[in-house]
């Protein structure tokens, strides 16, 4: 039995529908895969956002290397920053770290508490936090020397597994304009937060509205004012971003990590890199948005404001680094 001419004609416009679909669907695909951040790439698409890798890696025979985290406490109220001076000399692959934390306000029951030195034997004022005391200590390849408690006592030798990666003795101590910033990073716009026109180049602060947007509301806590007046003078490169943490991560997990941030991914932050005119990264800042700060502290001591982290010095001879002669080998526990 032959098909009747309305089924043949039925069957026949089916099968063009379905021709003409995969074609469609194929071509969209294609379109897609055409579109494609990888695909793109292949075809030199996207150079606009690539940051080149020197031809020849800068190079540094010393550096000094400062960091201070600023930090919220619950108890009173109180913010500390915790500064560290890192020096390094590649070549005898010696570097010194000397860490300080300073108390940079206190308030109690709503009132500022003035800052002075404590007095043997007067008792701070409650609530108050106390800055644990400084400490030094100098790396080796295969060694640590931590410094006594007072200058008279001998410094204490701990070894160390013999690596430099991840250390003070890191050749990426110092990382470069391509080890923070690629295709990501690069295609998210960013802002040279230098006033324009400005007699000097100051930099203008963030503000709340900058992590926030606009309809950011003022913090509970007073928290402390942050500026970037300490960037290098041998910055000629400040870039700025406003992005969340989890962002920063992905894009930058160089930067990200010499930040040392732990926050949730969708902390919004605002973030800073200045390079020189090597492309050595010389200054980094990250600010945080102060409502994680204050949500923090209800269920935490301590929650960070900010982090700065700046390379004071980069010298071609080197620094001399004198190991301790008055030593004493640690104990091992038993």
């Amino acid at each position: 039995m032959q098909p009747s001419t309305s089924n043949r004609n039925i069957t026949g416009t089916v099968r063009r529908v379905a021709s003409w679909l995969v074609v469609v669907g194929v071509g969209v695909g294609g379109w897609f895969a055409y579109r494609s951040e990888p695909v793109q790439r292949a075809l030199g698409n996207r150079e606009q956002f690539r940051v080149e890798p020197p031809e020849e890696r800068p190079e540094y025979a010393g550096a000094v290397v400062e960091s201070i985290g600023e930090f919220a406490y619950a108890a009173g109220e109180s913010t500390i920053a915790s500064a560290s001076v890192t020096t390094v000399d590649r070549a005898t692959q010696r570097a010194t770290v000397t860490r300080t934390n300073t108390l940079t306000g206190v308030t109690i029951d709503g009132q500022s508490v003035p800052i002075t030195v404590a007095l043997p034997g007067v008792a701070a004022p409650a609530g108050t936090v106390v800055p644990a005391a400084a400490s030094s200590r100098i790396v080796t390849f295969d060694a640590i020397f931590r410094k006594g408690a007072t200058d008279a006592d001998p410094w204490i030798r701990s070894p160390r597994a013999p690596y430099v990666g991840g250390t003070e003795l890191d050749p990426y101590l110092v990382p470069t304009i391509d080890d923070v910033i690629g295709f990501e990073l690069a295609s998210i716009p960013g802002r040279d937060p230098r006033a324009v026109g400005g007699a000097t180049g100051e930099i203008r602060r963030p503000t709340a509205e900058d992590a926030l947007g606009p309809e950011a509301g003022q913090p509970l806590m007073s928290l402390p004012e942050h500026d970037l007046a300490n960037v290098p003078e041998d910055v000629v490169d400040l870039r700025r971003w406003t992005t969340d943490d989890g962002t920063f991560a992905l894009v930058s997990p160089i930067g990200y990590a010499i930040a040392g941030l732990s926050l949730p991914d969708d902390t919004r932050l605002v973030f800073t890199y200045g390079f020189d005119e090597d492309g050595l990264l010389r200054y980094l800042d990250v600010e945080i948005d102060p409502a994680v700060v204050m949500a923090s502290l209800d269920h935490m001591d301590e929650s960070m404001l900010s982090f700065e982290w700046r390379v004071t010095s980069v010298s071609d001879l080197g620094v001399t680094i004198d190991l301790p002669t008055n030593v004493v080998d640690e104990v091992p526990a038993a």
